[in-house]
């Protein structure tokens, strides 16, 4: 089902998304106060956000895969129904993530 579905390549690619986000707010702290960044940033702190990235990926993607992935007559389909219900809660999910929370 991961396999077939494409699934692994939209995790990464959400995953690379997040990843500039998180670099970005990363080197804010370095650039403006650099003095605050020296004493409190831990290396711990980016093997978190490591872990964060690639967790949120699994978890943006996986409903919608779980969702869309029917099993008929023995043979798994990825990505082939989605009614349209779902549809309208997928898309107002992808807008309030994409431009209200990042």
């Amino acid at each position: 089902m991961f396999i077939y579905s494409e699934n692994l390549l939209f995790v990464r690619l959400y995953s690379s998304w997040v990843s500039l986000v998180i670099i970005a707010i990363e080197r804010y702290p370095k650039v403006v106060h650099t003095d605050w960044s020296k004493i409190h940033k831990r290396k711990w702190m980016t093997y978190a956000a490591i872990a964060c990235i690639w967790i949120s990926g699994f978890i943006h993607e996986m409903p919608t895969v779980f969702q869309t992935s029917p099993v008929v007559d023995c043979v798994c389909y990825g990505n082939m129904f989605l009614s349209s219900e779902s549809l309208l809660v997928v898309g107002i999910y992808y807008f309030l993530l994409t431009y209200l929370c990042l």
